[in-house]
């Protein structure tokens, strides 16, 4: 399985043409693909206990609202004793989805061990997605 095709399958999740669960069939080989893929221009945070990926959308319309919502998770989550994993702070202004997708997957399978999910996760492709993989990794799941 090549880049090429585990690309158009992410794209047609994205687009609603194939269901989220088909994530499932590409999941080793995107694991693989992830070892290949360099984030040297973006900065993650070194993995922990505790460490906890907040799932969403990458984009949304009103990127103020969704960055102050994750704002509000991570002052939650870190009440808690949780170290959380903002995505939309590693994500470089003006990144395209396929970017922005690459290094939010690699910033959750290398370094969390949780997921924390908003109520209306289903709605979101992109957290779909993101609880797809983390639920095939076993992460444990944390609901906001």
């Amino acid at each position: 399985m090549n880049a090429d095709y585990l690309m158009l399958r992410l794209r047609q999740i994205r687009k609603g043409s194939l269901p989220a669960e088909s994530i499932l069939e590409v999941v080793d080989p995107l694991l693989e693909l992830l070892d290949l893929v360099t984030t040297d221009n973006v900065s993650i945070p070194a993995a922990g206990e505790n460490s906890v990926f907040i799932a969403g959308d990458l984009f949304s319309a009103d990127r103020k609202l969704q960055m102050q919502r994750n704002s509000d998770a991570e002052n939650l989550l870190k009440a808690y004793g949780h170290k959380p994993l903002n995505p939309l702070s590693l994500i470089p202004e003006g990144s395209g989805w396929q970017p922005a997708m690459r290094i939010s997957l690699t910033a959750l399978i290398k370094n969390c061990t949780s997921i924390a999910l908003f109520p209306e996760w289903g709605r979101s492709r992109d957290a779909q997605t993101q609880f797809l993989v983390a639920s095939h990794l076993g992460y444990n799941v944390i609901m906001l």
